[in-house]
């Protein structure tokens, strides 16, 4: 009980200005933001705006070949990481070229929904 009340006025003191505070320039005093670390989900979607954004700046010049493709080009496309462009690699040497561009879904872990999204920006030929 007896803290309570030196508390008490040491906080009264301090507030009302007793030693001098109300004269600090604060206008000098810097303010520092430690960065803060990003999530994964946060990296996932900044990748997958960036795919999405070279997806839609493709010209007809530039669609990619699904048969000559490396894997980087080929992890440019919406939704197509460095795993599954090692997967489209795999099965072509496998099966050979891509005859039609839908067979891009034989390949594990693409399905209508990325097709759908990347139809227009590959080729077979």
């Amino acid at each position: 009980m007896k803290y309570k009340r030196v508390i008490y006025a040491f906080i009264i003191i301090t507030l009302t200005g007793v030693w001098g505070l109300e004269n600090i320039d604060t206008s000098k005093i810097e303010i520092i933001q430690l960065p803060v670390a990003q999530s994964d989900s946060e990296k996932i979607i900044k990748k997958d705006a960036v795919k999405q954004e070279n997806l839609t700046t493709l010209s007809q010049s530039n669609i990619i070949n699904v048969n000559t493709a490396s894997k980087e080009e080929l992890d440019i496309l919406y939704k197509i990481g460095p795993k599954t462009a090692d997967k489209i690699i795999e099965y072509r040497e496998k099966n050979g070229k891509f005859k039609v561009k839908e067979e891009i879904m034989n390949v594990k872990g693409i399905g209508e929904k990325i097709y759908e999204k990347i139809k227009d920006s590959i080729s077979v030929e």
